[in-house]
């Protein structure tokens, strides 16, 4: 079915009782305690849902204050994505990198580095992150990192 854009949520509350299952059956364990914590980290959590409502993929956009030195562009890395595996194949993680990407983008004033990484060896992430205009920009043992491309 139809996939709606990415949404923001920026407290644990504004996930629905549906959502809490279906992240706790896929292993999240206390999903309030993890997402506090993320929350007071300043991460902000993304989700897609189906046309029926549905999660069908979530993930998280982190400031890097560390990478911003004085007079210098912001810079967002894209982390801890999960499509759902009744979603997967369909094109919904690129779709959802994307208009992450563009809500990044039209929060800042100027355009911010966004930066994701995923394993070498997954092959259908990487995919994905390049069909959402992400380019490989270097690699330390497993470990692939992107940075976004395609303009807004």
């Amino acid at each position: 079915g139809q996939v709606f854009p990415c949404s923001v949520i920026r407290s644990e509350e504004e996930l629905t009782p549906a959502d809490r299952e279906r992240l706790h059956l896929l292993g999240a364990g206390d999903v309030r305690e993890r997402f506090d914590v993320l929350f007071k980290g300043g991460s902000r959590c993304l989700v897609s849902r189906t046309d029926a409502g549905s999660l069908c993929f979530v993930g998280w956009m982190t400031p890097l204050k560390e990478y911003e030195p004085a007079g210098t562009k912001p810079c967002v890395r894209i982390e801890r994505c999960f499509t759902f595996p009744d979603c997967r194949g369909k094109g919904v993680f690129p779709s959802a990198l994307h208009a992450i990407c563009r809500h990044v983008r039209s929060s800042h004033e100027w355009p911010p580095t966004i930066l994701i990484e995923t394993s070498v060896f997954n092959a259908g992430s990487r995919r994905a992150i390049e069909k959402a205009g992400f380019r490989a920009t270097g690699w330390l043992v497993e470990i692939l990192w992107w940075r976004w491309y395609r303009p807004a």
